[in-house]
């Protein structure tokens, strides 16, 4: 993994927009309905090439696939790994948003404080937009779930491991024509997997989390394999508080992802360290974000993962301040510190100067030489492509800005 030896490096966190055929097929394919694989395939060799000339072109250094070929971050493993049945949403999951079957209006800005006031949220349900009606009867009808999930009822295996090998066949292709400073590749983690996708099948979620441990790391194998950096998603060490077990008090909540911290150095034990970074955030949703557990009570945790890289979300408005964090807190050894300084649901174009003093903020705290700029999320959901590199061309200037200030 490239460290900013000379200047502050840049990458982003995975996903990226969408090219429209590839886009309307991924999105049947994920909704269960027809879809043509001829027309993903035919476009995904030149959309991948493209989209990684755009981001060598506006000044990012680790580049990345966009996540082009998966249906998404998380779900794409449901389309090459048995095991998974895709099954009709429970009626408590898909009928009224949550509170209001509870009876709760609490529009307050507690956080966590109250989470025996969640007792009872069904899984996947974001507790902070359960709060506010009309807002969650909107996100409901914009769902693209067609009212199902997938749940395990049978052993995890891979059923299309071919697919991960043209993933890394193009983007190795893409980037040996472009040289990038470096290349990573994104892959769903353990804890990840079982959070998305409901235990049926094996005795209990210990079980569950290695048998999946030991078929994703044959994934992240190949990737390391291929000579990339691997990223591995990990918005259950944080977005998990306020979903899937926002029933959980913050200390429940910590033993939680001790386990899934725990598996996931269990499913990179033959990988190098240098050649992975795994990302934090609270979800990538436009939403209050009132629920989401704090930075400060999970960092240890994280910081316990077996990588060298850690890309946290820091630039949107609800945790914007936890830089101050580093503060107290020392950036162990050999660790990289990938801060979002792009807010991945504004529209809005962040200044560069906003972005150089975010940088030169965290640098004077855990060292220039230890921090890769980077975004808070996925842009995939942004509406237009040009829009996601305007973005990305802004965190590069602001990087530039900082570098000239860091080192004279």
């Amino acid at each position: 993994m490239k460290r900013s030896t000379e200047r502050i490096l840049t990458t982003h966190t995975g996903s990226l927009p969408l090219p429209p055929q590839v886009r309307q097929a991924l999105g049947a394919k994920r909704r269960g309905e027809a879809y043509d694989q001829t027309i993903i395939d035919a476009t995904l060799t030149t959309a991948i090439d493209e989209v990684v000339r755009r981001q060598i072109e506006v000044g990012v250094d680790i580049v990345g696939d966009g996540e082009l070929s998966k249906t998404a971050w998380n779900d794409y493993v449901v389309h090459r790994v048995s095991g998974l049945e895709r099954k009709p949403r429970s009626r408590a999951q898909s009928a009224e948003p949550w509170s209001v079957v509870q009876g709760i209006v609490r529009p307050h800005d507690s956080g966590l404080a109250r989470r025996d006031d969640l007792a009872g949220a069904p899984r996947h349900y974001r507790t902070d937009i359960a709060e506010f009606h009309d807002l969650a009867r909107a996100q409901s009808d914009g769902q693209d779930n067609g009212g199902f999930a997938y749940v395990c009822t049978g052993p995890i295996t891979w059923k299309d491991f071919a697919a991960v090998e043209t993933d890394i066949a193009r983007l190795s292709a893409a980037v040996a024509k472009t040289t990038p400073h470096d290349t990573f590749m994104s892959a769903l983690s353990p804890g990840c997997f079982v959070r998305f996708f409901r235990n049926e099948y094996y005795p209990n979620e210990e079980r569950y989390m290695q048998a999946v441990a030991d078929v994703m790391r044959l994934e992240y194998q190949a990737i390391t394999d291929a000579g990339f950096v691997l990223q591995l998603d990990c918005p259950d060490l944080a977005s998990g508080a306020n979903t899937d077990y926002a029933h959980l008090s913050v200390k429940q909540f910590r033993k939680v992802i001790e386990q899934h911290v725990e598996c996931l150095n269990y499913a990179l034990k033959t990988i190098p360290p240098e050649q992975v970074r795994m990302h934090v955030c609270w979800g990538n949703y436009a939403g209050p974000h009132h629920r989401d557990i704090a930075l400060q009570d999970v960092i240890d945790i994280v910081l316990k993962a077996n990588v060298t890289g850690v890309t946290i979300e820091s630039a949107n408005p609800r945790h914007g301040h936890e830089w101050k964090i580093w503060q107290e807190t020392k950036l162990p050894d050999g660790k990289i510190l990938f801060p979002g300084v792009i807010d991945d649901i504004s529209l809005s174009i962040e200044h560069p100067e906003l972005v150089a003093e975010r940088l030169i903020r965290l640098a004077k705290l855990v060292g220039k030489e230890n921090l890769i700029a980077c975004t808070d999320c996925g842009l995939r959901h942004l509406p237009d492509a040009n829009l996601a590199m305007a973005k990305l061309y802004a965190m590069t200037e602001g990087a530039r800005l900082a570098s000239e200030e860091l080192w004279g």
